[in-house]
């Protein structure tokens, strides 16, 4: 079986047919024995939080609170926290569990797809979370883009719409076109006359896009979000250019994380006759249909055409089968020690990337297994981390890591977690500098993956870059 995730980057399209299948109900609990975990916290629900987010509280309220999770006062102020909860039931019990948490904010809450999205006002509110039996893993949310250009639409000359309208008289008329984006009147689309406020439900008029003919008199708006580039308001003019006639609805993609889009697509399905949207999570799979693919293909099987903004990464991305730098080593050491890194040539573990002054660089890191917050029980049998360093090496206890994804994820046998890690840098320099991306294997197999022996461990990266970078082996 082939299926298609919504990742469209370098070729990131198919996940290994076959291997999907549930092979046991195993407990993100039994991630607290992870050293990864318990380098952070020996606390039973530590194997809950992902180690990304163990390490903030280590650093927000000291290592030894951290470690028992018990109460300590804050050693520094913490800004908010986005977080992607992972539920094995979604009730109205737990949603109000949910809310009696002091210091947590719900942003959604999705019965559909048994994920919340949260914000906490301190690391220390994680524990707190985490002891609630519903909850099954608790991530952070690592954000999302919209597809967006800068050039000036040509859409209706490049589609040849306007013979369509004049000689066909095909104008949309009778259609619905269900749009998903960031936001549609949250920025430069509102003004005094707006009749919804930032992130409303509800009839859109009056927004200055609408007075100036731009955009249809009334729009429905599911969801917005308060804040936002209203890149749903960019993308209805060129509907509104090339079908005049057709009724335009929105919801937000940036409200809720992965399951606010999802339950999004899954509402605007209701009231649409085709779907668009420009959005693409960073932790979305790229080896089989997460969430947003499958409401995606949920809505196409109902009968209304869905189409996403594939984007354009350019050369931006890596693909490669894992080859171990030091095969004659194998160990599970946290912090890591390199003995067990990928070599992209032999001998060379680390990979030179040349950052200009103000450039970010994030990258995602995925591989050939499965992700347990999709396929609940069936997580990763193999646990790959993704590393950013000043120099060429590991130093002791780290010191030169700039940036890091290391979450724990299973072992053979022991499925657990989601087999994807994100990790960005920034060059704050006045100058060029280099940074070296390396990958570490910490645990399961390295040669084939588990669930098949004929097929290889792989792996692939997509950059996504603000600024101008130069990546070694990249043209």
């Amino acid at each position: 079986m082939q299926e298609k995730s919504r990742f469209a980057t370098v070729g990131v399209r198919k996940f290994v047919g076959g291997w999907i299948v549930l092979l046991s109900a195993w407990p993100l609990t039994a991630l607290a024995g992870n050293a990864k975990v318990a380098y952070y916290s020996s606390a039973p629900q530590a194997g809950k939080i992902a180690v990304s987010l163990l390490e903030k509280m280590v650093k927000s309220r000291g290592r030894a609170a951290a470690l028992s999770g018990g109460e300590a006062p804050e050693t520094t102020v913490a800004s908010e926290i986005q977080l992607d909860v992972i539920l094995d039931e979604a009730d109205p019990d737990v949603e109000q569990a949910l809310r009696a948490i002091k210091g947590l904010t719900l942003r959604h809450f999705s019965t559909a797809y048994q994920r919340a999205s949260v914000a906490i006002a301190s690391p220390a509110v994680l524990f707190e979370l985490a002891k609630l039996p519903a909850v099954r893993a608790i991530r952070p949310e690592y954000g999302a883009i919209t597809q967006a250009g800068s050039t000036e639409s040509l859409a209706d000359q490049a589609l040849n719409a306007v013979p369509l309208r004049i000689g066909k008289g095909l104008d949309g008329g009778g259609q619905t076109v269900g749009v998903l984006s960031d936001s549609i009147a949250a920025a430069d689309n509102r003004d005094g006359d707006t009749s919804l406020p930032p992130g409303g439900a509800g009839t859109l008029t009056g927004s200055p896009a609408q007075d100036s003919g731009d955009l249809p008199p009334a729009i429905e708006v599911i969801r917005d979000a308060p804040a936002g580039g209203d890149e749903g308001a960019a993308m209805g003019e060129l509907i509104h250019d090339i079908a005049p006639a057709a009724d335009i609805a929105f919801s937000s993609a940036f409200v809720g994380g992965q399951a606010g889009f999802a339950d999004g697509i899954d509402q605007l399905c209701q009231r649409s006759t085709v779907l668009v949207d420009d959005v693409l999570y960073f932790a979305e799979p790229m080896y089989q249909p997460g969430i947003i693919a499958q409401a995606a293909a949920n809505c196409v099987a109902s009968g209304a055409p869905y189409f996403s903004a594939a984007g354009n990464q350019a050369n931006d991305g890596l693909r490669g089968r894992f080859q171990d730098i030091d095969p004659a080593h194998d160990n599970r050491n946290f912090p890591v020690t390199g003995e067990d890194l990928h070599a992209w040539s032999p001998g060379n573990a680390f990979l030179p990337i040349t950052l200009y002054p103000g450039t970010q660089l994030t990258a995602v890191l995925q591989w050939n297994q499965p992700f347990d917050s999709v396929s609940r029980g069936n997580g990763s049998q193999i646990d790959l981390d993704l590393y950013f360093t000043s120099s060429p090496e590991f130093t002791p206890g780290g010191a030169n890591i700039l940036g890091a994804g290391h979450d724990a994820q299973g072992d053979t046998g022991k499925p657990a977690g989601d087999a994807v890690e994100i990790a960005t840098v920034i060059n704050f320099q006045p100058a060029p500098s280099k940074v070296y991306l390396s990958i570490d294997h910490f645990q399961g197999q390295k040669n084939a993956i588990p669930q098949d022996s004929s097929v290889p461990l792989e792996f692939r990266i997509v950059f996504f870059i603000r600024g101008k970078a130069e990546i070694e082996g990249i043209a």
